[in-house]
């Protein structure tokens, strides 16, 4: 059986929103197992409308993703799910980092060049006056 990572579903008669609770662990229980049965029930505190746990946590009932950006962010968990704010490592490719170091060296060429204009343009107006 598949678990949603979603954070929360809603109740699909009166739209109230809850959280999964326990969503964490019953990932991990998943991933390693796929024999397990979720079994029980949930009661909408608004309604009273009741859902069976095993479609709450395979997804049958989350919160549609146009709704998600009113949601407590992250709406999903991370796929290690470690935790909800799970170590995210960003895999830059060489293109990017090569880019990366481009920028740089363009930055600190401008900066040399505005360094150069500010402090000897004055020196050789400097020179030039003294001269004449």
């Amino acid at each position: 059986m598949q678990v949603s990572r979603c954070r929360f579903w809603w109740c699909s008669r009166c739209k109230a929103v809850f959280e999964k609770e326990d969503l964490q662990n019953k990932i991990q229980q998943f991933q390693n197992r796929s024999d397990l049965m979720l079994v029980g029930t949930r009661t909408c505190g608004h309604c009273q409308a009741i859902y069976q746990l095993r479609d709450i946590f395979t997804g049958r009932h989350d919160v549609p993703r146009m709704y998600w950006g009113q949601l407590q962010q992250p709406v999903e968990l991370p796929m290690a799910a470690r935790s909800y704010f799970g170590s995210r490592q960003s895999k830059s490719s060489p293109f990017s980092v090569l880019m990366g170091w481009l920028l740089c060296l363009v930055a600190l060429a401008g900066g040399a060049a505005i360094l150069a204009y500010v402090l000897v343009l004055p020196l050789l107006d400097g020179l030039a006056l003294g001269v004449r």
